[in-house]
């Protein structure tokens, strides 16, 4: 099966019970592509830059909104996690999807959003909404001028979404490392890297083991920061 990276790192401190473990019911086979988030306004005047916002937020505690599609959703991590490496607070407004959230901060009755890039970028280059800063560890070329987090001044801020493709649990070993080579083979085909560059996301093959620990790891960051958060599991 295909996957969002919630399903396998989030739901698990969102939700009291899960129906599935999403560490011992899944064999890895291997992340398929990976989507940077990025800071994103509509008032370029009011925020100029992602430090001037950190400033507002720092002036103002709990003064500045920002939405989400919903309670753990990517775009509310990539928040808390900014309000917890920065030392800010503000406030979060949540919606039931993406599409919600983006009508609003377009609409102005929010100040900014953290989304995925291939889900800002049509706003980005019609120039309704602006980007400040990518959670990202390198620049995008589709948004070229866009700095990262880092060279904003904000370090630790480093946050993907992703999508990766699993097998049940008890797939023999020898299938799940075909399916990787398979895989694997048609990620570094140049056609499919170009049509997922060209909506704001770049392939991201991997080993079972890298993927394996990928989600491990971010099981442990998503339970901090919802934590954090105050977040109470439902």
């Amino acid at each position: 099966m295909t996957s969002p990276a919630s399903f396998l790192t989030t739901n698990k401190s969102i939700f009291k019970e899960l129906p599935y473990d999403p560490q011992a019911d899944f064999a890895p086979i291997t992340k398929l592509a990976n989507q940077s988030m990025v800071l994103v306004v509509k008032d370029k005047q009011k925020f100029s830059s992602a430090g001037a916002l950190l400033a507002a937020a720092k002036a103002k505690p709990g003064s500045l909104n920002y939405a989400s599609s919903g309670d753990g959703s990517p775009q509310h991590l990539a928040a808390l996690m900014f309000e917890t490496r920065a030392q800010v607070r503000m406030t979060h407004v949540p919606y039931k999807g993406g599409a919600l959230a983006i009508t609003d901060l377009l609409g102005g009755n929010v100040d900014l959003l953290f989304a995925p890039l291939p889900e800002a970028l049509p706003y980005l280059k019609t120039g309704k909404l602006t980007a400040l800063a990518l959670m990202s560890d390198k620049r995008s070329a589709l948004i070229a001028d866009v700095p990262t987090m880092r060279e904003a001044g904000i370090p630790n801020m480093v946050m993907q979404t992703w999508i990766g493709l699993l097998a049940p649990a008890a797939t023999p070993r020898a299938l799940v490392d075909q399916l990787n080579r398979q895989v694997h083979a048609i990620l570094q085909s140049e056609d499919v890297k170009k049509q997922l560059y060209e909506i704001g996301m770049e392939t991201a093959p991997t080993t079972p083991e890298q993927f394996q620990q990928v989600i491990a790891q971010e099981i442990a960051l998503h339970a901090d920061l919802v934590k954090a958060s105050g977040l109470v599991p439902q």
